[in-house]
């Protein structure tokens, strides 16, 4: 009888072997393997706080079992994403805003927001971005200065993007 390999994952670039019990929670799994930036709040995949992207698709990472990773996904957290121009720009609206107070929610906040606008969601339309947070439970600051922020965010890098590309950057 021959042992069964574990799968390997990239959870935001860095390989990790997954072994742990296939039931067990992917949210508990990656904070076990030091990515804090995953919060869980509710285990019920209704509050947001711990999304993550799964090659490109987010999902609440509370949800979902350990054992539905396959070899060679794409894991990316937030800790990664607010490294790129879309949660960067996100994240620093959201500070300028006063959005957050707590904190807790704003990683989730941050995946699903990148993951609209990598699908072409035009989170600058207020409607869009109250679409896209419907998902997530901020309960310290309330919604309307979170989807102030995120439409700015995405305005500002609408308004950055074609300088960028005319100046082949």
């Amino acid at each position: 009888m021959t042992a069964t390999r574990a799968p390997v994952v990239l959870i935001d670039g860095v390989a990790a072997e997954v072994a742990a019990p296939p039931m067990s929670r992917v949210a508990w799994w990656l904070r076990d393997n030091g990515c804090p930036a995953v919060k869980v709040g509710c285990e019920e995949g209704s509050c947001g706080a711990c999304m993550i992207l799964l090659d490109g698709e987010a999902v609440p990472s509370c949800l979902l079992p350990v054992g539905r990773l396959a070899d060679g996904a794409r894991i990316e957290t937030s800790a990664a994403l607010t490294e790129e121009p879309d949660g960067a720009e996100i994240v620093r609206s959201l500070a300028e805003e006063s959005a957050v107070q707590c904190g807790f929610c704003t990683p989730g906040i941050v995946v699903s927001c990148v993951a609209a606008a990598r699908s072409g969601d035009d989170l600058s339309e207020a409607g869009t971005t109250r679409a896209v947070l419907s998902s997530h439970v901020c309960r310290c600051t309330g919604y309307q200065a979170i989807v102030r922020s995120v439409t700015r965010a995405a305005a500002t890098l609408a308004a950055v993007t074609p300088v960028a590309a005319a100046e082949g950057i």
